[in-house]
């Protein structure tokens, strides 16, 4: 049971990493004014975007 829950929990980070790193992708494709309209900047975009999958 312990080994069960342990192999969910580790396939629910990853999937988690892994929609991370999608939304990561898409925010860098923003164009300048909807990034604006976000309150963020091509910068902050940059920054968020370029973590490793492994960074919150």
């Amino acid at each position: 049971m312990f080994f069960t829950q342990l192999i969910r929990s580790a396939y629910r980070r990853l999937r988690q990493l892994q929609q991370q790193q999608r939304q990561r992708k898409q925010l860098l494709a923003l164009e300048s004014h909807m990034l604006k309209d976000l309150g963020l900047s091509k910068a902050d975009a940059a920054r968020e975007g370029n973590k490793r999958f492994w960074q919150s």
